[in-house]
């Protein structure tokens, strides 16, 4: 649309829509988008640090870089190789395993269209880091009181993959598209993207680094760490976005503190 491909996005449209509901959402984007487009001329890279929009840039960049840094890409990245060290399995067996994690991650992403409009946004970030976190940080702590099955910890690393599917995944894009006003959404939707892309680049360079010079177990604890971290950041740092208009949504992170406002009823949008 902000491109001027009026037909294309009208044919895209008619495969989703009813035929009498198109003209209508196409008249709606294109608004959209002409608000978008102004509000946006009016704003710089420092209009970010405003008080106004400051605490919504804290939330939107922090989500981003918490779902990477908790470590689920050294699981997609290394998956054979964690078997191997934990197995002792050569890794050019334990190929299965990569396909396993995508389809739990698939089974995940088709949950979470289920309940995504049937539970508050940071209730799903807080309860789907926290079983991560423990999914984590258990086989640690199991393995320092006795000798646990080496499939343990693959166990764990499935689980911790169910819940990332369900909530973290595909969340921190739902809250990046709806915390950030119009004005500042592109540059700030831009900046959480660049965030989450230096955490990905990060896990992946120090994932093998960081096991060669530790047990694997441990490795793994300081992620389910980082992913506590991040519940209490959603905690304390991020409002709840679902059934918010933008308007309201801007309030909160102009003054009043998330952790008051998550206390007040939601309405279904």
């Amino acid at each position: 649309m902000k491109l001027g491909k009026i037909d294309e996005a009208r044919q895209v449209l008619s495969w989703i829509r009813k035929p009498e509901e198109v003209d209508d959402e196409l008249t709606s984007i294109q608004e959209m988008a002409e608000v978008e487009s102004e509000a946006s001329k009016n704003t710089t890279w420092g209009s970010l640090l405003e008080g106004r929009y400051r605490k919504l840039v804290i939330a939107g960049i922090g989500v981003a870089a918490f779902q990477q840094f908790q470590g689920a890409n050294a699981i997609f990245y290394y998956i054979p190789l964690i078997v191997e060290k934990a197995t002792g399995q050569a890794a050019s067996d334990a190929l299965m395993w990569p396909i396993i994690q995508g389809i739990i991650l698939v089974a995940g992403s088709l949950l979470f269209l289920v309940i995504a409009e049937k539970f508050n946004r940071r209730t799903l970030l807080m309860v789907g880091g926290t079983v991560m976190g423990l999914s984590f940080i258990f086989p640690a702590l199991i393995n320092s009181f006795m000798d646990a099955h080496p499939m343990m910890i693959v166990v764990f690393l499935c689980i911790y993959v169910a819940f990332y599917a369900v909530t973290w995944a595909p969340l921190t894009w739902v809250l990046v598209g709806e915390l950030f006003p119009l004005a500042i959404r592109g540059r700030g939707s831009g900046l959480a993207s660049s965030f989450n892309w230096i955490g990905s680049f990060a896990v992946g360079l120090l994932f093998p680094i960081m096991t060669a010079s530790m047990p694997q177990e441990a490795v793994f604890a300081i992620f389910g760490v980082i992913c506590l971290l991040g519940v209490a950041f959603i905690r304390f740092a991020v409002p709840e976005t679902r059934g918010r208009s933008l308007e309201e949504i801007e309030v909160l992170g102009a003054g009043e503190s998330p952790a008051e406002v998550s206390g007040k009823p939601v309405t279904n949008r």
